[in-house]
């Protein structure tokens, strides 16, 4: 049977209610002989959408399963329809949601499904309950196991490597624009760029994060913070290390406007746009065959043209980093 994790969440009316009656759906929906494991229930806070929200309340199940990745899809579809989910505006409040996080070591890349869900490595509130029932469960993107990834957001504050165009670092207006960025996240978030200028080895990063991070500093000089190189100097710190590259960053984004100033044609996605870097960073099924880069540690591919959107997508991450979560009980 395949392997398969599923998150669930709601803060609209009786959001325990909610959840466990997607539980119940799910038992229905598997078929006979499969095994459904659910997490205790978190209180998590809203992260990223409209102001105003309620707190949610998330959990993981680990679901052992006959059923194929697509059959499962529709199944949580078909569960969230019945439950009354809308979808009008991105990360508003919502009755139930339901996503795929895992299966199996698949890795899909399309416009209507993600396996691994791609912001899973991010996210404490949907790590600290998939670490409760699928601690040893591998993440096929990161390669790390769902317990590593949900020990290394288990404390401190959000710190994240921001890997941006080659053009970023050597044109005027890549710069501008990448300086607007950091600004607009600093603003926002409170983050403290540790370095205007690209950090651009290993060492250095490893240093100024560690620095950054010491004990014995005040909290008020810790707080959440990041750093930036040019995605040609990543590329040659990824060749040029002996092993897999470790880095000491709780995520790395890579920022991958699209090609031309303008937006893409609406008949090419931009999963089909960015599909070459996709691949690089083991997102895509033809990840083994074409040479990904051997690196270890949460990636996230941030495609956008627009500054705004990009600097909101920079402070979500950094606060679903170090978001603030309590088990709400036990529910098995």
């Amino acid at each position: 049977m395949a392997k398969c994790l599923i998150s669930l969440g709601a803060n609209i009316g009786d959001a325990r209610s909610s959840v466990l009656s997607a539980v119940d759906l799910l038992r229905q929906g598997l078929a006979q002989g499969d095994q459904l494991t659910l997490s205790p229930l978190y209180h998590t806070p809203p992260v990223g959408g409209p102001d105003g929200q309620a707190s949610f309340v998330n959990a993981v199940a680990a679901i052992q399963t006959q059923h194929d990745v697509e059959k499962m899809w529709q199944l949580i579809r078909r569960i969230e329809l019945r439950l009354g989910r809308q979808r009008i505006q991105r990360w508003e409040a919502r009755r139930i949601d339901l996503d795929i996080l895992l299966y199996d070591d698949l890795r899909i890349w399309t416009e209507q499904l993600k396996v691994p869900h791609p912001r899973m490595c991010m996210r404490r509130f949907i790590l600290r309950p998939a670490a409760d029932v699928a601690e040893q469960w591998l993440d096929p993107v990161s390669g790390l196991t769902i317990g590593t990834l949900a020990a290394n957001l288990a404390d401190g504050d959000g710190a994240l490597l921001l890997v941006a165009p080659a053009d970023q670092a050597h044109s005027q207006a890549g710069r501008d624009a990448l300086r607007q960025l950091q600004d607009g996240v600093s603003r926002a978030s409170g983050t403290r760029w540790l370095d205007r200028e690209p950090l651009l080895d290993v060492d250095h990063i490893r240093d100024a994060f560690q620095s950054a991070t010491a004990q014995h500093l005040p909290a008020s000089d810790r707080g959440r913070i990041a750093c930036w190189l040019p995605m040609d100097q990543f590329q040659l710190l990824v060749e040029a290390s002996p092993l897999e590259l470790v880095l000491p960053t709780k995520l790395i984004v890579f920022w991958q406007p699209f090609l031309s100033e303008s937006s893409p044609p609406q008949s090419t996605a931009w999963e089909q746009l960015h599909r070459k870097l996709a691949i690089q960073l083991r997102l895509c099924p033809e990840s083994e065959g074409l040479g990904h880069w051997r690196f270890q540690g949460a990636r996230y591919l941030l495609a956008t043209s627009d500054v705004h959107w990009a600097q909101h997508e920079l402070c979500a991450a950094l606060e679903a980093m170090d978001c603030t979560i309590w088990p709400l009980e036990s529910a098995d």
